[in-house]
């Protein structure tokens, strides 16, 4: 099929750019249409999955470098109970990590470390608050 298009009217005196358009399954037979939709679906899906899998890659990044900052930066706090709570809320991080890279490992020391973090820092407010109420 060819159509003429004008870019303006001004232009209309000019030659016509006469663009040839190919349609794209014009020369299957009804029987290869379904073959070929598919193999396009099957493409822009591929082409999908690769973008998702890079914003999965990106996401999985961010969340591990912030439960290493986390976790770090729990050394700066002097009280006892805010390091271990900010260790608590970095193993959680750690351990969402592990999920997403299937990694038994990373989610079962980390879970340890989280647990740990979590029971200490209830037991140490808890014993402060029975030597301030007797």
């Amino acid at each position: 099929m060819i159509m003429a298009f004008s870019r303006a009217e001004e232009e209309l005196s000019s030659p016509l750019e006469v663009p040839q358009f190919v349609s794209c399954g014009a020369d299957l037979q009804p029987s290869e249409y379904l073959h070929s939709y598919c193999s396009l679906d099957r493409h822009v899906r591929s082409e999908r999955g690769n973008r998702l899998q890079e914003e999965l890659s990106v996401w999985l990044n961010v969340i591990g470098w912030t439960a290493t900052a986390v976790f770090a930066s729990s050394y700066f706090f002097k009280e006892a109970t805010t390091l271990r709570r900010i260790q608590a809320l970095a193993a959680c991080l750690w351990v969402l990590y592990g999920v997403k890279i299937h990694s038994a490992p990373v989610v079962a020391s980390n879970l340890l470390v989280g647990v740990a973090a979590a029971y200490t820092s209830v037991r140490l407010v808890l014993s402060r608050r029975a030597k301030a109420n007797p």
